[in-house]
């Protein structure tokens, strides 16, 4: 049953955030239905607990100094304290006001996975993705990240502070959704408030599990959050699973693909080189032993003729020596000929692997829209699992309520028969006096009973 239990709280990711101020308030929270952290900690105690100091920790066995990722934890107490005194808001007359002694001024967030020590192997490339992800959404924003390995199983804080003249509420997915919702509706009540703030904060799980959590294999929530079926939420995260396989697999013969390409264009542009280089060695010999054969044979004959001869044969010299050449050429150009043949086929099958390539790449596309669309079937198949849910719900309390009133009734009229005693029978027929119609299939006697 342990194991069970493990292996379902690490497959679903968990990010949290929540917003402190210099001053605890003194009402803990109170009223804040939309706001859903509770005022009761400071940033300099928020600060005390991540560094480890002393007093801030005791639920630590072995307290160990975090492991800083990004940032400096160092700074952010005073650019809290910075913006506290600097910043002002701007009210609805246009007037510039202090913030309130209480207000939020830090926000910071947790990531983790459970039982990742024993089940997960990819927590060094998830703290990259992570990182990466805040970075991008944050920007210089993002004050420090760090990370914990003290506790049962490693997780990640992350600190935001705002910059003066920035409002921290746009910072925070919630709350700035219900900053939007004010603009446009300035007198909301505070049930939307809630329900703006809720949306926000589901884009905000839904924009870091698809950059993030999904390319590990991991749901979005776990079943008890989604209230979905036992059946539907293990197609879920068997689905998860799947694609993170697949999506690994994809990758390492991408990049065997991507070797063999390489190392196949390589080994052509050698052959190419190499059959280049024969030619014009073949070449240059071919040329040197033609003119030193030409120029033996032409002196040997030259001298072993008359003066006549010699005459005849100088002056047909030239025309032998432009025959031999353009042989010479003849055949050149046929090595030429087999040397461009051969370098086509190379093309050929530079080609052929480039259109492989595309194929894989193609497929690859393919196979990513076919799951975002089997996803979006289970997640349709989800919120209708939702919507019956509640129906079902409504109907339950229609039903218990109907079912306490009846009990009330009951016991209501057995007082008063107890309490009237005799009378009751003559105050009955006075509440209920026989109907004078007669009693047919259509309109059935009606008998009460008490």
């Amino acid at each position: 049953m342990p194991n069970n239990l493990n292996e379902r709280s690490r497959k679903f990711q968990f990010i949290h955030l929540e917003a402190y101020s210099l001053q605890a308030n003194q009402q803990g929270g109170k009223n804040a239905k939309f706001n859903k952290e509770v005022k009761a900690r400071t940033v300099s105690e928020v600060l005390g607990e991540v560094l480890r100091k002393d007093g801030f920790c005791n639920h630590i066995q072995e307290p160990e100094a975090p492991g800083v990722l990004y940032g400096d934890l160092n700074n952010i107490e005073t650019d809290c304290k910075a913006y506290h005194q600097n910043h002002k808001n701007i009210d609805k007359n246009g007037k510039a006001k202090a913030l309130r002694s209480d207000a939020n001024v830090l926000i910071a967030g947790v990531v983790s996975l459970e039982g990742i020590e024993q089940n997960y192997k990819d927590w060094d490339q998830y703290k990259i993705d992570v990182l990466g992800f805040l970075k991008e959404k944050y920007g210089e924003n993002l004050a420090a990240v760090v990370e914990h390995t003290d506790e049962e199983n490693p997780h990640l804080h992350f600190y935001i502070v705002p910059k003066i003249g920035q409002k921290l509420d746009e910072l925070h997915d919630g709350k700035k959704a219900v900053l939007e919702l004010k603009k446009k509706e300035p007198k909301a009540l505070k049930g939307k408030q809630n329900k703006a703030y809720i949306e926000g904060m589901r884009n905000f799980q839904d924009d870091f599990y698809n950059k993030v959590s999904k390319n590990f294999g991991l749901t979005k929530i776990g079943p008890a959050r989604s209230r979905v079926s036992r059946k539907t939420y293990f197609e879920q995260k068997k689905a998860a699973e799947e694609y993170r396989k697949t999506l690994k697999q994809i990758e390492q013969n991408k990049f065997f693909i991507d070797s063999e390409f390489e190392q196949a264009k390589k080994n052509i542009e050698n052959e190419i080189k190499k059959e280049k280089n024969n030619f014009e060695k073949e070449k240059r010999k071919i040329v040197k032993k033609v003119v030193k054969e030409t120029y033996e044979e032409t002196m040997e004959n030259y001298e072993n003729k008359n003066y006549i001869n010699k005459m005849l044969f100088s002056m047909t010299y030239n025309k032998t020596k432009i025959l031999n050449q353009e042989k010479q050429i003849s055949h050149l150009i046929k090595e030429g000929r087999k040397h461009f043949d051969r370098k086509n086929e190379y093309k050929k099958e530079v080609s052929r692997l480039k259109d492989f390539e595309d194929k894989y790449t193609n497929l690859r596309k393919d196979f990513g829209k076919r799951l975002n669309n089997a996803l979006g079937e289970v997640k349709v198949e989800n919120d209708n699992l939702k919507m019956e849910n509640q129906k079902l719900r409504s109907e339950n309390e229609n039903l218990k309520y109907e079912n306490e009133m009846g009990k009330y009734a009951i016991e209501f009229l057995n007082k008063l028969k107890n309490k009237l005693g005799s009378k009751f029978e003559s105050f009955k027929n006075d509440l209920f006096p026989k109907s004078s119609h007669k009693h047919t299939p259509e309109n059935p006697k009606i008998k009460r009973r008490f």
